[in-house]
Formats: C-alpha cells, sequence, structure tokens
C-alpha cells in the first residue's frame, strides 16, 4: 500500500515537472505528436448544420463551432425554400478563419441533407450536430476518438437510444446491403466518402424502385416482391386519387369528373353502377323534367309580345333559354362522363372537345343567367326612380345591347377555363380523365373571378330591392299625407317581399357550391362524395326554379301567362280533339 502511494507521488512529481516523462522516451513522445499532427491535417474537418426555421438557433451554433476552432469549414444547407440565407449572417467572428459556405436548397429534403451537405464539403470528414444541442464539452473527445480509427462512424447517444438503434438494421445477402441506424444528432463525426455512397445507395435502392412502381404526390406503395413485383398497390395520401395517386381533388370549383369519376367502374353495366352513379342519374333526370318544364313555361310566358315592351321581358326571355340550357348540358355532361369511364365512349377528338367545351359552357351559362337578373332588377329600379317618365322604347334597345355585352364579357372573363383542361390517360385503369391545371397567378385570377360572378350579382339583387321600396314609400308618402313614410314602407315591403325572398332563395342555393370551391380542403377521397356531390346539383336548381321565381310571384307576368296557357290550351284541344257538329234534319 505504502509502495503504490510512493509511486503515485512520484508520477505526480514528474507529470508537474515542464519535461514530464511518465515512461516513454522522448523519440515516442515525438512520434506521437507527430502523428497527432498528421492525423489533423489528413482528417481535416467540416462542420455541417441544418436549416429549417431556427435562424436564430442556427446562428448561434454557428458561432459556438467557428470559437471551438477545430473546424475549417462549416457548411449551413438551409432545407426551407421559403427562406433565403446569405453568408454575411454568420461572419460574426472573423479571429480564426473558417470557411463559412450556404447552400439554399429548392425543396425539403430533410434527412437526406445532412449528408447532402457533407458530400458537398471540400474536407475528408465531416461534423454534425443538431442545431439546438451543444457538444461543445466532448467535442475534442468525439474528435480523438474518430481520429483513431477513422473508418467507422463516431456518434454520441445514451445508452437506451444506442441499444434500440442496435435493432434496427438490415441486411440482403442478394444485393451485397448492410445497413444499420445511428443517431446523430447529439454529436457525430463520419467520413465524406460514407455520405456520399449513402446518397448512392438512396438513389439505386430507392429512387429504382420509385420509377418502377411510381407512387406519386407521397402515395405509399405495396408489392409483393422487394425486387421483382408482380403486383404493386399505392395508398394514397388526402385529396389524391388514381392507381399511381396521379389525380387531386384540390380543384378551384367543383368539377363533376373529380366528384363522381371514380365511383363509375368501366367494366360493369349501367345497371350495376354504384350507388352514388345510381343516385345521379337520379337526381339528374329530376332535374333535367322540372327545368325543361320550367324552362319552356317561362320561355312561352315572356315570348308574348305585351311581355316584350320593356327590357325586362326581354332580359327574361334571354334568361328562360339559358336557364333551358343549362339543364340540357349538364344532363349531356352527366352522361357523357358516365359513357366515357365505363368505356363506351372512346373517340379521342369527341373527348377532348367535351372536356374542354362543356364545363366551360355550363359556367358560361350559370353566370350570364345571374347577370340577366342583376339586370332586371336594375330595370325595375330605375321605373321606380324615373316612374312615368321612363322610356319604354329605349329601355328595350338598351336591352338588346346590353345583353349581347353581358355574353361577351362573361365568356371572356372564363375563357382561361378551357386553355387549362387537358386529357390524361389513366392506362392501369384503362380510364380517360379530363382535368384542369392552373398555375397560381391563374388560380389567383380564377377565385376572384368566381367571386366576382357570384357577389356582385346578389348583392346588387338585394340593394336594388330594397332601393325600389325605399323610393317608392317615399313617392307615396308624399302623394298620400295619410299614411307616413314608415308606414309606407311598411307597405311596399309587403308588396315587393317576393323580390326580397327570391334574391335571398336564389344566393342560398349558390352560396354551397362558392363555399366548397373554397375550402382550404378538399375531398379528402372518393368516398366523401355526399357533401360535394350535393352542393354540384343544388347548384343547378335557380335554373328549375326560373317559372317559379319570375313568373307565379309577378302579378302582371302570371296573368299574361293565365292568357297564354288558355289561348294554347284552346288550339291544342281544337287540332287533337275537333268538335264534330252533326247535321240537323229538318
Amino acid at each position: 500500500m505504502y509502495r503504490f502511494r510512493r509511486n503515485t507521488e512520484q508520477i505526480q512529481s514528474n507529470y508537474d515537472d515542464k519535461n514530464a516523462n511518465i515512461g516513454f522516451t522522448q523519440f515516442e513522445l515525438l512520434q506521437a505528436k507527430q502523428r497527432e499532427i498528421d492525423l489533423i491535417q489528413k482528417y481535416e474537418l467540416s462542420a455541417i448544420v441544418l436549416h429549417w426555421k431556427r435562424s436564430a438557433s442556427v446562428a448561434r451554433a454557428v458561432n459556438n463551432l467557428v470559437n471551438s476552432k477545430l473546424f475549417r469549414e462549416i457548411v449551413i444547407w438551409n432545407n426551407n425554400p421559403e427562406i433565403t440565407l446569405e453568408k454575411t449572417q454568420f461572419q460574426h467572428n472573423t479571429s480564426f478563419l473558417v470557411d463559412i459556405r450556404v447552400i439554399n436548397s429548392k425543396e425539403n429534403l430533410k434527412d437526406e441533407a445532412k449528408y447532402r451537405a457533407c458530400a458537398a464539403a471540400n474536407n475528408i470528414a465531416c461534423f454534425y450536430a443538431d442545431d439546438d444541442w451543444d457538444a461543445s464539452f466532448y467535442l475534442k473527445s468525439l474528435i480523438a476518438d474518430f481520429r483513431a480509427d477513422p473508418y467507422v462512424l463516431h456518434s454520441v447517444t445514451d445508452p437506451g437510444t444506442f441499444y434500440t438503434n442496435l435493432m434496427w438494421s438490415y441486411f440482403d445477402r442478394d444485393i451485397n446491403l448492410h445497413t444499420g441506424f445511428s443517431w446523430i444528432g447529439c454529436g457525430s463525426i463520419f467520413l465524406r466518402e460514407y455520405a456520399q455512397r449513402h446518397i448512392e445507395y438512396l438513389h439505386t435502392y430507392l429512387k429504382n424502385n420509385r420509377s418502377q412502381n411510381d407512387c406519386q404526390n407521397d402515395g405509399r406503395c405495396f408489392q409483393d416482391h422487394r425486387h421483382c413485383p408482380t403486383k404493386i398497390m399505392c395508398v394514397c395520401q388526402e385529396c389524391f386519387y388514381g392507381d399511381k395517386c396521379q389525380f387531386t381533388t384540390k380543384h378551384s370549383g367543383l368539377s363533376l369528373d373529380s366528384i363522381l369519376g371514380y365511383h363509375i367502374h368501366p367494366h360493369l353495366s349501367l345497371t350495376q353502377q354504384s350507388s352514388p352513379v345510381q343516385i345521379s342519374i337520379t337526381l339528374g333526370t329530376l332535374i333535367l323534367i322540372i327545368g325543361l318544364i320550367s324552362g319552356i313555361l317561362s320561355n312561352l310566358t315572356f315570348q308574348v309580345k305585351s311581355t316584350q315592351k320593356t327590357g325586362c321581358g326581354l332580359y327574361l326571355f334571354t334568361s328562360s333559354i339559358t336557364s333551358i340550357l343549362v339543364i340540357i348540358f349538364f344532363y349531356i355532361k352527366l352522361w357523357i362522363l358516365i359513357f366515357s369511364q365505363m368505356n363506351t365512349i372512346t373517340n379521342r377528338s369527341f373527348l377532348l372537345f367535351n372536356c374542354i367545351s362543356i364545363e366551360f359552357i355550363i359556367r358560361f351559362l350559370l353566370a350570364t343567367t345571374d347577370w340577366l337578373h342583376v339586370f332586371v332588377t336594375i330595370e325595375q329600379f330605375f321605373v321606380a326612380f324615373v316612374g312615368i317618365n321612363f322610356d319604354k322604347a329605349k329601355s328595350r334597345k338598351l336591352a338588346k345591347r346590353i345583353i349581347f355585352i353581358v355574353f361577351v364579357l362573361t365568356g371572356v372573363s372564363i375563357l382561361h377555363d378551357p386553355i387549362h383542361r387537358r386529357l390524361i390517360d389513366d392506362i392501369d385503369e384503362e380510364r380517360t380523365w379530363c382535368l384542369v391545371k392552373f398555375t397560381s397567378r391563374v388560380e389567383t385570377y380564377n377565385r376572384f373571378i368566381n367571386i366576382f360572378h357570384f357577389i356582385i350579382p346578389f348583392s346588387l339583387n338585394v340593394l336594388l330591392v330594397i332601393g325600389i321600396m325605399i323610393i317608392t314609400a317615399r313617392q307615396r308618402s308624399s302623394t298620400q299625407r295619410q299614411f307616413t313614410f314608415r308606414k309606407q314602407l311598411k307597405r311596399r315591403f309587403y308588396r315587393h317581399k317576393n323580390l326580397i325572398l327570391n334574391s335571398i332563395l336564389l344566393i342560398i342555393l349558390a352560396l354551397p357550391r362558392l363555399i366548397i370551391s373554397f375550402l382550404p380542403n378538399c375531398m379528402k377521397s372518393p368516398k366523401e362524395y355526399k357533401l360535394f356531390l350535393a352542393s354540384y346539383f343544388i347548384s343547378f336548381i335557380p335554373p328549375i326554379l326560373h317559372f317559379f321565381i319570375f313568373v307565379l310571384t309577378s302579378k302582371i307576368y302570371k296573368k299574361e301567362f293565365t292568357t297564354m296557357f288558355r289561348q294554347k290550351w284552346t288550339i291544342f284541344r281544337r287540332y287533337f280533339f275537333p268538335i264534330r257538329v252533326t247535321p240537323t234534319r229538318y
């Protein structure tokens, strides 16, 4: 025991001496020192820092790395394409010569960016630690361990994580691949060539499989064999569908193709199709029947010359035609979609013409119908405002010009829609899809024009109807002194309440489609069709109510309809059921 203490004291005294010697010769010490210098020069280190959103934390980490004086280069990989980093943001400490490089990635490469940054480094080895982790108190020891054995990965972590990571290994003798996992966020050092080889493996064993399986939009791929699959299935993320997840329901505005298309099965007969298809056919047929009856009755009413003495009659006559056309084209689109997805219609030229034209025509007719109804209210407002000085002949001439202008401007405003439509073939599913894809600028314009064609017509309708009631109430209160303005306003409201109710009804019926088309989310899967399909069909209710809104709620037009109907009924009876007069004998 005493001897041990004496030796210890001797060693301690020798260690404290400037010429310390604890058993090594001077030559051996010089050899070790030279070897250390050679290793430092051979294995100069580049520090890798990954940036996402914590710019302050990254700046602090870079400053600590510079102050350590252990690195000749610091590579900052910016994984956030929305932020551009500059080298000058990190060059605050110039006391130690270090090369700082910033790489701004065009996309978020996530963990792959660590190895890409190392692969692009100028030095033979790389040090990496998370930007929010301080490895300074064991950094020199980690570097010394690496230089003693540079051909393995050196990392620092807690024992629990270390033994857990040992289970995450993979070995495949067929392709000579043996991989493992190590947590490197708490500080790790590895050779640059290992990072380069890691990226090559990613491209070889992942990118090649992706190109074979081709699951798009982050779809998950499942196959029956790892290397030579015969069956492949893609499980899509929300808002995507298709055999390769290549189609999306993220559209500005509802499209019947994206709502109903995937429910139509190519190899089944019409009677065997799914319930969404059967429901759509039933509702579409019902809308067609009611719409045609309503539109034809309105059209017959406003064909009468007495209803076309003013511009209102011309607007309503034109809108009755557009309402009929909306219903007809909607029904045509429904059946073309069904037959094209069933592969009954396969002519590509016809399908392309349908893709470009039908949706545009329906959208155009819906918008022009809304604007024509606005000008009906505008003319009624001027009739109330001008009174007996209202010129019917000028009103009629002006209406013809306005109808032409409405048609032209509405068509031009939505002309971008057919331009951006195209056909896409789904070979595996044996389908042809009609898809619209806008650029970001066109998408913004499309949203604006949708809102414009909705808000302006309906808000003008409500405001002008209120204006009509106020003007007529003032006029009546000035001529009929026994009634106050408030009483006259109540009487006007009661008399014109149908106009207010009609405007509110049109807004309510058109609102669901507008709201759903601008939701930030999408139809997450084709299974969630009910709300979207209902909203799509609701948008076609206003055209089928044309007769009920503009004829039956108006005393004048209702009277004209009754007269016209009696005349038509008389002609019908005379033609099909002629009265036979039997000769009388005298």
